[in-house]
């Protein structure tokens, strides 16, 4: 937009500020997630995951397709005039989606659901994703602003959950914190809006413009929230053990946390390929994805191994010895590091960058449709390692229908997206047979653990410096060496 009152950030700059993001706005169930599972019981857990799991599927109708759509057109927005039409054309769609989302939801809450405070409660969700305008400064590719905002709100978090939640009988005061400090955060974001946006016309305000486009991507909107919540739902209605919802819960809680490292760079190469693709710039367009599949293979093969490598350690330290059911569901979700990784990159990045909805919609759909097959055999069977094996086997199939499109294609080829993933999957079974079998004689607790991590990542890097990856290669000569040798020679 030629009169952006900030300058655009160059995309590792912004992933950098999108990867805190992402990571502030998980930060209190990091740190408040040890604390929680010991004062709080495992079915109160249950019950929160439980209704939230209900509670998603009311967000998704709020948020429709609008997220992914008005990034991209922000993105591309030439004047602040322009910016403005659609900020105000988005909020005042998701104004009237919000209203009816929220009759509806009252009507299940008086007439079908079991816990009703704790769902009135959750309630406080969906205003808080009406007046959720993210999207706009992610759009703006200002990335920052968001930061600022959420260091604040995520302090104050932490310090309301240690303070007033003791024991299991302030477990409404935990929800409470939760969604309200989340609607809280939403509503500072407005303040920083009159600078980046302009008077119009209330005419000019049209809720339904571009609702064709927001329909085609409200699909796997709504399928990612359904996907995300129906195990949990699930859960709830085939077992009636909430304690099975916390398991899955809390294991999920580290999941998401680690995943924020990967999923960052999706969020924040959606405007610049949607802009590089807008422009004609194929060949840029090519090496940034090539790019970010490289870099998705340097993060996750060694994440996935390592945290299947000290799960036994991580759990009983991290969450208690009430949570050793964590333990294998850990290992298995933490494959999902490299298929959410990878999905992110081609979905999100690449299919809805170049307007290609319609296949991510559909690798969407068919991802949730089998994982609602497989949750109800595997469910009634394992619980809630079921619901995990039933997660990844579907984020394979998401993965895999959307690799095989840009295939068929031919805008990307094999060897393009896993030529150079070798070197970082041979360096994580090397660290991960390596962790399993030095852990045995480091210290129990966080000391054992930080060690294995640290010794992890040492083995790692100097796997791939043997193994010639120029990636790092590059990474020591260009960024740390030569920025010594300039430093001792001023």
């Amino acid at each position: 937009m030629s009169n952006n009152p900030e300058k655009k950030a160059s995309i590792k700059v912004n992933y950098i500020y999108n990867l805190v993001y992402d990571v502030l706005a998980l930060i209190v169930p990091l740190i408040t997630t040890p604390y929680i599972s010991r004062v709080l019981e495992p079915e109160s857990i249950g019950v929160y995951s439980y209704t939230y799991s209900i509670i998603m599927y009311f967000t998704a109708f709020v948020a429709l397709g609008t997220k992914s759509y008005v990034i991209k057109r922000i993105s591309r927005a030439e004047s602040k005039k322009q910016a403005s039409v659609d900020f105000w054309c988005v909020f005042a769609l998701r104004a009237i989606a919000g209203f009816l989302a929220l009759t509806v939801y009252y009507l299940y809450v008086f007439t079908k659901a079991e816990s009703k405070t704790v769902s009135l409660i959750q309630s406080i969700y969906i205003v808080a994703v009406v007046f959720d305008i993210s999207w706009f400064f992610q759009g703006m590719e200002n990335f920052k602003t968001i930061i600022f905002r959420n260091l604040i709100l995520k302090i104050l978090s932490v310090i309301v959950i240690f303070t007033f939640v003791r024991d299991n009988g302030d477990f409404f005061i935990y929800v409470i914190s939760l969604s309200g400090l989340t609607l809280a955060g939403n509503l500072t974001l407005w303040g920083y809006l009159p600078k980046y946006l302009t008077k119009i016309k209330f005419c000019d305000i049209k809720p339904f413009t571009g609702i064709k486009e927001i329909m085609i991507l409200f699909i796997p909107t709504l399928a990612l929230q359904i996907y995300s919540a129906i195990d949990r739902t699930m859960l709830g209605a085939i077992t009636n053990e909430m304690a099975e919802n916390a398991y899955y819960e809390q294991s999920n809680k580290i999941i998401n946390a680690a995943l924020t490292a990967i999923t960052a760079l999706s969020i924040v190469g959606l405007p610049r390929i949607s802009a590089l693709y807008a422009k004609k710039e194929y060949v840029k367009v090519s090496e940034s994805m090539q790019g970010s599949y490289r870099f998705v293979f340097f993060l996750s093969l060694p994440m996935a191994a390592g945290l299947c490598a000290v799960s036994d350690v991580l759990v009983p330290w991290f969450l208690g010895n009430t949570y050793n059911s964590c333990i294998p569901i850990l290992c298995v979700m933490s494959v999902l590091f490299v298929f959410i990784g990878l999905s992110n990159i081609t979905g999100l990045q690449y299919l809805v960058a170049t307007d290609r909805q319609t296949v991510y919609s559909i690798s969407i759909v068919s991802g949730t449709v089998i994982n609602i097959l497989l949750n109800w055999f595997l469910i009634n069977r394992f619980l809630s390692l079921g619901a995990a094996a039933a997660s990844v086997i579907s984020e394979a199939i998401v993965l895999i229908i959307q690799l095989s499109y840009i295939i068929y294609k031919k805008e990307f080829t094999f060897r393009e997206v896993f030529g150079k993933a070798w070197r970082y999957l041979l360096g994580s079974i090397i660290m991960f047979c390596i962790i399993s079998g030095i852990k045995q004689i480091l210290p129990v607790g966080f000391t054992g653990l930080f060690a294995s991590v640290v010794i992890g990542a040492i083995i790692y890097m100097v796997s791939l410096i043997i193994m010639k990856d120029d990636m790092i290669i590059k990474f020591i000569t260009h960024q740390i060496i030569h920025r010594f040798i300039r430093k001792k020679k001023s």
